[in-house]
């Protein structure tokens, strides 16, 4: 109904631009870290999340996920039994933003949801 209303009319940005810039903050970067964070965003762009979500959290989910699948992490509790603490980018300004580890996961259900149809 909001879509028809707007009559499709509506302006969606991509965040593969706001997630390049989220992997030069991080300190160690591995090097199939960039296209895996980029297949994320591709198969994100295939469901509604960009239409849900903000373009910067689709951009911190696709790095929180991809580097929880390269280190093996899963859920939102450590092996240590402590929870993950939120997300947390500083730029080269000192402007931050913290992501909360509660919606990167839900976010990440729909790449879940696509990665086991695979």
């Amino acid at each position: 109904i909001i879509l028809k209303s707007l009559c499709f009319d509506l302006t969606v940005e991509h965040p593969y631009r706001i997630a390049l810039q989220l992997v030069k903050t991080l300190p160690e970067v591995p090097d199939d870290l960039i296209q895996d964070v980029w297949f994320a965003i591709n198969e994100m762009c295939r469901t509604p999340l960009p239409i849900l979500s903000r373009s910067d959290e689709l951009a911190a989910a696709a790095i929180w996920w991809t580097l929880k699948r390269q280190l093996g992490g899963s859920g939102q509790d450590s092996e240590d039994g402590t929870r993950e603490r939120d997300m947390t980018v500083v730029n080269d300004q000192k402007e931050f933003a913290v992501f909360p580890v509660r919606r990167l996961s839900e976010i990440c259900c729909y790449l879940k949801i696509v990665d086991d149809k695979t």
